[in-house]
């Protein structure tokens, strides 16, 4: 079975003092929730671009949900190794309200419309929809606390 491991950062600094204590959430497969209202989505996935120049899959992105709008600098191509744990951070500004997502070196950022005060909850999803492939996402912390826990998905 070919897999990815992720070993994670997630720095969502709320430096106001009356900013709400974040809650992490960790999935495994679908979202299938319609009461989470989404300020952004960070996502890292395998696609074709970086080893099929031309094509129009990304594989690193951060946009106002998982169907864009892409803004430029919001993708990224990243050729994923199999079974290499690949490190990640991920970090809101509330100052400017941007986003950066980072995948082992490989930028995208996004500037989000909601304010400091709607952000409450991190949801960090693992899917696998590929027979014979795996993704582990381990070592996540959260304003510098560590979750404590792990998600992963192997596809059927």
């Amino acid at each position: 079975m070919r897999g990815v491991r992720m070993a994670a950062g997630l720095s969502v600094a709320l430096a106001c003092p009356s900013a709400p204590a974040l809650t992490a959430t960790l999935i495994s497969g679908e979202l299938n929730s319609t009461s989470i209202v989404v300020a952004f989505v960070a996502e890292g996935q395998i696609g074709n671009s970086a080893s099929s120049p031309g094509q129009d899959t990304f594989e690193v992105a951060v946009s106002p949900s998982t169907k864009g709008p892409h803004a430029s600098g919001g993708t990224a191509e990243y050729t994923w190794q199999a079974g290499a744990e690949t490190p990640f951070t991920l970090q809101y500004d509330p100052g400017s309200s941007l986003v950066t997502f980072q995948v082992d070196g490989v930028t995208v950022s996004h500037v989000t419309l909601a304010s400091p005060a709607d952000l409450s909850d991190v949801y960090i999803r693992a899917r696998a929809n590929k027979p014979d492939t795996c993704i582990t996402v381990h070592d996540l912390a959260l304003q510098g606390t560590s979750v404590g826990a792990s998600v992963d998905a192997s596809g059927q």
